[in-house]
């Protein structure tokens, strides 16, 4: 047996065995022992560091239709007050699939392929053995307006959630 040692678990290597019960290695017995073949150990194994999986919860994925350069601010803001953003929760895929246009009262390609890419993400994790959905589905209306002043100086308003409750993004 090998005995590891160290934070690494590979830093100092002891052989050590457990010797046979019946001959003790010690090479006396003129048959082989049938119990070790022969070898002196009845066993030989290695301790290693058991194997965790790596298990990663309530981290929201976000797929946005917007392709604004507010994206990652939107995503760090929306873990942190996913709860308090009004939006419209779904409790499988295929349900967001057949009612996201009338929930959000409009459709157009752009919606169309990031529910694809959700779709697609949400299937190889329903996949994944070691990853688990645990939270619901989340639909969020997102207002995008591109505004330009009298100088021509131009600037983006977003506005993610409902009339209740939102978040407002601009530059």
């Amino acid at each position: 047996m090998q005995v590891l040692t160290g934070e690494e678990q590979k830093k100092e290597v002891k052989p050590f065995s457990y010797p046979c019960g019946v001959c003790y290695g010690t090479g006396t017995s003129k048959e082989q022992c049938k119990d070790c073949g022969g070898h002196k150990n009845l066993y030989k194994y290695q301790i290693l560091p058991v194997p965790f999986k790596t298990v990663v919860t309530g981290i929201p994925v976000l797929h946005s239709s917007a392709q604004t350069k507010y994206e990652k601010e939107i995503e760090r803001d929306l873990h942190q007050m996913i709860e308090e953003v009004e939006g419209i929760r779904f409790n499988d895929f295929k349900e967001l699939e057949s009612k996201s246009e009338a929930s959000l009262g409009y459709w157009n390609k752009n919606i169309k392929k990031t529910i694809s890419t959700a779709g697609s993400d949400y299937k190889s994790y329903s996949k994944d053995k070691e990853a688990q959905i645990t939270t619901q589905i989340y639909l969020f209306p997102m207002i995008q307006m591109f505004c330009e002043t009298k100088k021509g100086a131009k600037f983006e308003i977003y506005s993610l959630g409902s009339a209740n409750k939102f978040m407002i993004y601009s530059n």
